[in-house]
């Protein structure tokens, strides 16, 4: 008798396990067509007539008066292109497009096959991976017969799963360490995003923290949250606020709008292949999911309408996140948390917030059928709704999380922040994958007394070393430069990411021996001087003019009896012969080094200069011309020149003059040289009456100082003839 009830025992439980198994209740057609077997009802088919149609005699079910029956139809992928980690972005995105265009092909042909009176089409993805509409049991019968279709569903009823938590998680270490989750972006699949916070950015697109994004709920392009779940959810992985901050702020956020208190799953499929199509052009690491449908899997995800997608995006190493819903259920978890390519999270409280009572668990046309209460609460408690079992992956505080305004209670907390942290991970590693990831925060969690770890970001992070891609070593510098000795040059090289810095090295190099240095004379067509130094394998040559091929040098007396004038301005050039960067400045020698000199002082490689304007003594500062290789720096400036002044001997300065003689002046005026040198300037010529020197001083070219007739009184005048004139008294 005993055997008997061991063997009725076990039998039940088989049954059970296998019922578990498939509680999503997936049939297979003789074509290979999986389908929702829960349809079957919905065209009120009798038991007789559902083994049958189980079996593959579909032809032996008639047809019901009954009004179409809502179906999602998916396409089955038979393009066999394979996208392989060690493709290039450009490689990746033209399989994709070839995927997708022969997806979109088939999808229409398929739709085709149908008859308007046995299926009205409601929508479809932009991609060509499914179509949604309302259909007869004629219709469904010719999609089972299809090959080309992979898998039929049922709609379904999916909703969003409902201060101190980064302490909790120890978020604030990692923090003060540097990570923040730069450099990664987040997909979130929710209510949309409230991008015009401050908090969030403000903006949405290019250069904003919501990089982009796309509202299939609405479908139309702008995916601004409009219930606040999203937001929430957003806030928690990458708020700014100086006070609440997001676990992992400084990622980038791209917002899918597919839910809006519940969700469709032709919205979710969609948001699903816009992060994977824009994977690269987001730099898309991580995708977090806040909704799910009734716990249905237990031990086994079984197939489900997102499985396709998910898939994608894992084997394109993003890590999915995804609540495992609010119902309470001790053993089973929604969909998608399930699918072993999701990471499941659960939920604890991040403090004691009192009682939590009646929290509704499951709930029809808005009136609550369950709910359950926590009557003490406190930190790292797993709550009263938390759907757990073997498939649940991870714990995080989910209970109360406020965020940017909204606070909840729920799953969908919990799951923000593992995504946040498999950021925060990623910025540290970005090679690491999502089963590394994982693995990560399920080894370094905190045990709680659970079957399941709560998330330590900080243990986390601290278990893994970071990894620094790094440029090759270049040299920064000369001999004994950079802190090394005279016989080593130092070596630099940029490494990334954020946590990794800039490495330096000293290395021994027998270049750094005392290398021979001498300056030399060189030629330079068009310029006056030209000088060349060089020092162990490092050349540099300059050119410069300061005289004719520049001025217009002219000798007169002007404080000697003999001495060098330009009339207006004095003019230095200068050239680049052999030169890396020409500078020029007072003392520009003084500041070069390894690597160049003062980067103010930079002037072009070929040019001239004023230096001085009238009056003056013509004056220059120093040109200099600066090269360097790999082991030397050298540089060379007016070595034949120490005299500060452009001269012609060394008491022979050029003045810089307004005028010399009346031919440096315009019409009308004469050159005025009463006093010294830098008092000499034009004036313009004087009337009859006025008084004079020269005739040359005079409009009239008269200037009564002939000592003919009467006394001279040096005035201009203008004479009645050649011997007399109106102003001899």
């Amino acid at each position: 008798m005993k055997a008997k009830e061991i063997i009725i025992l076990v039998s039940f439980f088989i049954l059970l396990l296998i019922n578990l198994i498939n509680a999503e209740g997936i049939e297979i057609s003789k074509n290979y067509v999986r389908y929702d077997s829960n349809l079957l009802d919905s065209f009120n088919l009798t038991d007789a007539e559902k083994e049958s149609f189980i079996l593959g005699q579909l032809d032996n079910v008639t047809p019901k008066e009954i009004d179409k029956v809502y179906v999602l139809v998916k396409i089955r992928d038979i393009t066999n292109i394979s996208l392989s980690k060690e493709d290039s972005v450009e490689v990746q995105t033209s399989k994709d497009n070839e995927r997708w265009n022969t997806y979109r092909d088939i999808l229409k042909s398929v739709i085709s096959t149908l008859p308007e009176n046995e299926f009205q089409l409601e929508s479809k993805s932009e991609w060509g991976v499914f179509f949604s509409g309302n259909i007869t049991l004629e219709g469904f019968k010719r999609l089972l017969k299809d090959e080309r279709v992979k898998s039929i569903y049922a709609k379904k009823n999916i909703e969003t799963n409902l201060y101190e938590s980064a302490p909790l998680i120890n978020a604030n270490n990692v923090w003060s360490s540097g990570y923040t989750g730069s450099g990664q972006t987040i997909c979130i699949i929710d209510s949309g995003v409230d991008y015009t916070l401050s908090d969030l950015g403000g903006c949405f697109g290019s250069g904003c923290k919501v990089v982009g994004g796309y509202d299939y709920y609405s479908g139309d392009s702008n995916p601004r949250d409009e219930d606040g779940h999203g937001t929430n959810v957003a806030g928690i992985i990458s708020s700014t606020n100086s006070v609440f901050k997001g676990i992992a702020y400084g990622t980038n956020i791209v917002a899918l709008r597919a839910c809006n208190g519940d969700c469709n799953t032709e919205d979710i499929i969609d948001s699903l292949l816009w992060c994977y199509n824009y994977r690269n052009t987001y730099g898309i690491s991580v995708v977090s999911m806040s909704f799910g449908g009734l716990p249905s899997f237990f031990g086994s995800c079984g197939d489900s309408y997102a499985d396709d997608e998910i898939e994608n995006l894992y084997n394109s190493d993003i890590t999915l996140v995804a609540s495992s819903g609010n119902n309470e259920d001790p053993s089973k978890i929604s969909y998608p948390a399930c699918n072993e390519n999701v990471i499941s999270v659960g939920a604890v409280y991040d403090t004691n917030i009192g009682s939590l009572e009646n929290y509704c668990t499951y709930e029809i046309g808005g009136i609550c059928m369950t709910s359950c209460t926590d009557e003490t609460t406190q930190a790292d408690q797993i709550t009263c709704f938390t759907n757990r079992g073997v498939l649940l992956d991870l714990l995080a505080p989910g209970c109360q999380v406020g965020a940017l305004g909204y606070t909840y209670c729920g799953t969908s907390q919990a799951a923000p922040m593992v995504a946040g942290a498999a950021a925060l991970l990623l910025e540290k590693d970005p090679t690491l994958t999502p089963s590394e990831i994982k693995s990560i925060l399920q080894n370094t969690g905190e045990d709680i007394g659970e079957s399941w770890k709560r998330i330590d970001v900080d243990a986390a992070l601290d278990s893994i070393e970071a990894y620094c891609e790094c440029d090759s070593w270049s040299f920064s510098g000369g001999c004994g430069t950079g802190g090394c000795s005279a016989s080593q040059r130092p070596q630099t090289r940029s490494c990334t990411p954020s946590g990794c810095s800039t490495e330096g090295r000293c290395i021994n190099d027998e270049s750094c021996e005392t290398p021979s240095a001498e300056i030399s004379d060189c030629t330079e067509t068009g310029y006056e001087y030209c000088w060349e130094y060089s020092s162990g394998d490092c050349d540099v040559s300059i050119a410069i003019n300061m005289y004719g091929n520049v001025n217009t040098i002219q000798w007169g007396a002007v404080y000697d009896s003999w001495d060098p004038y330009v009339i207006g301005s004095y003019t230095f050039g200068w050239k680049d012969v052999d030169a890396e960067v020409m500078y020029y400045g007072d003392n520009i020698e003084d500041t070069c080094e390894y690597g160049g000199c003062d980067s103010g002082s930079e002037v072009n490689a070929e040019d001239t200069m004023v230096t001085s304007t009238a009056p003056s003594i013509a004056d220059r500062e120093t040109i200099l011309g600066y090269d360097d290789t790999a082991s030397y720096a050298c540089w060379v400036w007016n070595p034949l020149l120490t005299s500060f002044y452009p001269n012609y001997g060394t008491n022979n300065p050029i003045y810089v003059l307004n005028c010399f003689d009346n031919g440096d002046c315009s019409s009308g005026y004469y050159c005025d040289k009463s006093g010294n040198w830098d008092d000499w300037d034009c004036v313009a010529l004087k009337s009859n009456g006025q008084s004079c020197s020269l005739d040359s001083d005079c409009s009239s070219n008269y200037c009564d100082n002939d000592g003919l007739g009467s006394a001279d009184d040096y005035w201009c005048f203008s004479p009645y003839n050649i011997y007399f004139d109106g102003q001899e008294t």
